[in-house]
């Protein structure tokens, strides 16, 4: 990949925003440009930094995840947009689906599945996690490089191989 894939960072929670800009700037090719304490903040970085992927955290003050992601991408559709839960359940995930979100990451994943989630999303597929991937619609995986993946290995591969990979 020769450009970096701009990523803004929205999460209610200092710390955590602190420890994911440090993992993302670990990876190749990735570039964090801005940061965000909640949803009204987030749309206003968005318009103002023009992210390629923006991390939403689905606990957000002030504006709602779901009503900040839809924000964005009414706007900005080509900003894509990236959930960050610790919620596996459908009712979340087609929330997020919904709302125009390219993406939807647990965060206690490794820091592989992440990468793989940005570069998916970038190269405009959808990326559910591997664990909520049995509550996503089929029909918005299309063309999705995961399903490919999924032929490949078992549901419980990937959650053997990603902590391994990982060290």
């Amino acid at each position: 990949m020769s450009e970096a894939i701009r990523v803004l960072l929205a999460d209610d929670h200092g710390l955590v925003r602190a420890g994911i800009r440090s993992k993302l700037e670990s990876m190749k090719d990735v570039q964090v440009v801005g940061e965000a304490g909640d949803g009204s903040a987030a749309i206003e970085a968005a318009a103002r930094l023009r992210p390629d992927v923006v991390l939403m955290d689905i606990s957000m003050k002030d504006l709602s995840w779901l009503e900040a992601t839809r924000r964005i991408r009414e706007v900005h559709p080509g900003i894509q947009v990236i959930i960050l839960s610790m919620h596996a359940s459908e009712e979340y995930v087609q929330q997020a689906m919904h709302a125009g979100a390219a993406g939807y990451v647990l965060k206690n994943v490794a820091t592989g599945e992440l990468e793989l989630a940005l570069r998916a999303v970038m190269d405009g597929q959808r990326y559910p996690s591997p664990r909520s991937r049995g509550t996503w619609p089929a029909g918005h995986l299309q063309g999705d490089a995961d399903a490919q993946r999924d032929e490949l290995l078992t549901a419980r591969q990937p959650e053997v191989l990603n902590p391994i990979a990982e060290g």
